[in-house]
């Protein structure tokens, strides 16, 4: 079994050598080696406090979603930086890990609202594109039936949303198809992508990717239903982060588009070297560079 510390390593003398060409647009290696070694000393701390019991009684749960969502932005930033993608399936397998614990800590902890009010797509954005993202990475790695199924139990909300049940479907044919979405904008135009005539599919899905970004700012107000934190949140908290939060920018990734190639088969040739498209997850040995010219305005 693998230590923590074989598992979330700091940059090496050796990563910056090797790694000259970076996947994000907006930082460069010494960012993503810094960003990388300070991400998992926080890991680590916040692990070492729950393995010694330094948590406060109630917030367990609020403690093991701070490593999860740790653990996503080690696995973000390495992609960005450029290593390997094979490298990246243990940072997969760490996220299952303490989202697991996470739920299982807040079923004990949380009022049975709160526990569904967080876990429920429609009501929660954040936790709706996580659960999407995780979905994509499983897909990419091909997990096992077995880590499959954990994840399906642990995300839920089966038959919530037509997009993300019909790309689950395609690893359990028995699963329930929602008959809408939970955010009409901009997943709808993800559906239309991959359901319209051939002939259309490859520049609708083109487009879905270039618009993604920007489609994100008005996806809460195109909800289904409000939010369950209606007036804290506005648009998902990685947004703007590399001009807000420069220590906690990990790239922009649109990994709803790698999970929606990989499940219903579109061509996403055209979409390759976009600086949103992580399209290195199903190229594993390539280092893409990002074509600056399709980065969209108002980034710099």
């Amino acid at each position: 079994m693998l230590t923590d510390l074989e598992i979330y390593r700091p940059a090496t003398d050796r990563d910056t050598l090797t790694q000259a060409v970076t996947r994000d647009p907006l930082r460069g290696i010494a960012y993503w080696n810094q960003q990388v070694h300070l991400l998992t000393r926080q890991v680590a701390v916040q692990k070492a406090a729950l393995s010694m019991n330094l948590v406060e009684s109630g917030k367990v749960a609020y403690e093991q979603f701070r490593v999860t969502k740790t653990c996503m932005a080690i696995f973000m930033s390495r992609y960005s930086r450029g290593d390997a993608v094979p490298e990246l399936r243990i940072e997969f397998d760490a996220i299952l890990l303490h989202w697991c614990l996470a739920e299982e800590a807040a079923a004990v902890e949380w009022s049975d609202r709160d526990y569904q009010t967080n876990r429920t797509w429609a009501l929660n954005i954040d936790r709706y594109i996580q659960s999407f993202w995780m979905v994509g990475l499983a897909l990419v790695f091909d997990v096992s039936s077995e880590q499959w199924n954990r994840l399906s139990a642990l995300l839920g909300n089966e038959g919530e949303d037509g997009l993300l049940d019909t790309i689950m479907a395609t690893r359990e044919p028995t699963r329930a198809i929602g008959r809408s979405f939970c955010y009409p904008m901009p997943y709808g135009r993800l559906w239309e992508a991959a359901h319209s005539p051939r002939a259309h599919r490859n520049s609708m899905f083109k487009a879905f990717v270039e618009n993604w970004y920007s489609s994100m700012f008005t996806a809460v107000s195109s909800a289904r239903q409000e939010q369950a934190r209606a007036k804290t949140t506005r648009y998902p908290y990685w947004m703007g982060q590399h001009s807000v939060h420069e220590g906690e920018y990990f790239g922009y990734w649109c990994v709803e588009g790698i999970a929606a190639a990989v499940a219903l088969r579109l061509d996403d040739r055209r979409c390759v070297g976009h600086p949103h498209y992580p399209g290195d997850l199903t190229r594993p040995v390539l280092v893409t560079p990002p074509d600056l010219d399709r980065l969209p305005r108002g980034l710099f």
